[in-house]
């Protein structure tokens, strides 16, 4: 009568921004039956970390996170693309960057009006960045 501890894996691309995720199964077997398991599960995001993973899910990552992807992921996450803020952002983005960097800005209405021009935006961050 012999214990074994059995771990595997198994995996599922989940949303339109290829999100790894991992189940892990660990079982106990006793003579090659079954007598328990448990599952865990974890999801790995575009923007993660993968240096240290296994080379199965680093190869999953290289092939699904694409720059667009990570790009798309970004922007559904911070409202504002990655990257130095510049010109072609739009003045929404550059006021959640400030907001995000905590820089002062006057913000546009509800309506999307007024507040601080994209050029004087772009100045408040450049002069954030300095200090």
């Amino acid at each position: 009568m012999a214990l074994e501890k059995v771990i595997t894996y198994d995996y599922e691309i989940r949303s339109e921004y290829k999100h790894i995720q991992e189940r892990q199964k660990t079982a106990i077997v006793e003579d090659g039956i079954q007598l328990s398991y448990s599952y865990r599960r974890r999801v790995l995001a575009p923007d993660a970390d993968v240096s240290s993973e296994s080379d199965e899910i680093k190869g999953m990552a290289d092939t699904l996170w694409s720059d667009e992807v990570k790009a798309a992921w970004q922007l559904s996450q911070h409202g504002y693309p990655s990257g130095d803020p510049s010109d072609s952002w739009t003045k929404a983005q550059l006021g959640k960057y400030c907001s995000s960097h905590s820089i002062d800005y006057n913000a546009m209405n509800a309506e999307g009006q007024g507040g601080d021009s994209k050029a004087v935006l772009l100045e408040k961050i450049a002069a954030a960045s300095e200090e």
